[in-house]
């Protein structure tokens, strides 16, 4: 099943600001300057993802919020 989603990732090439995510692969697609490119894998080390656990909780009970 194909799928297209815009996302706010700049071109590497031509800088659009809005780019698409094809599918369910990791790879990204200007219509602009008509680059395919893979989006970057973020590996987080074991300390960072601790702490990026210990956030998404903090954020999920309501602790932090764009909201002010």
């Amino acid at each position: 099943m194909n799928s297209l989603s815009i996302v706010e990732q700049r071109c590497p090439r031509c800088a659009n600001r809005r780019t698409v995510h094809l599918g369910y692969s990791r790879d990204l697609f200007c219509f602009n300057c008509r680059l395919r490119w893979e989006s970057p894998a973020y590996d987080f080390s074991e300390r960072e993802t601790s702490r990026l656990k210990a956030y998404r909780g903090a954020v999920a009970s309501g602790f932090y919020s764009d909201w002010r």
